[in-house]
């Protein structure tokens, strides 16, 4: 799938892995990202909120707080020892058809 802004790299033979590219700058990225370049690892889960605090504890800092995306995320940001780590969870039917 490719919304210009979005780029869905997943095949029908692997449902479970998926690469995504998104355009540096788009508001569905957290102000704390490389301006230029850099790597997100994104992990789709149940339960975000049980996810985040378990984290928080760990001691983990979170670069933005959840929020709900009009195309049927809530997600967050955090930071890791490697690439930053974003926790997805869906909340609605995937909205791509709508431009999302």
């Amino acid at each position: 799938m490719d919304l210009g802004w979005y780029v869905d790299l997943g095949h029908p033979s692997l449902p479970g892995f998926t690469a995504d590219l998104v355009a540096v700058g788009h508001p569905a990225n957290p102000p704390g990202l490389p301006a230029v370049s850099g790597s997100v690892m994104a992990l789709v889960v149940e339960d975000v909120r049980a996810e985040i605090d378990r984290l928080v504890v760990a001691g983990v800092p979170v670069v933005q707080e959840c929020r709900d995306e009009p195309w049927g995320q809530w997600h967050c940001y955090l930071w890791s020892l490697g690439p930053v780590m974003k926790l997805v969870q869906q909340i609605a039917d995937c909205l791509a058809a709508n431009g999302w």
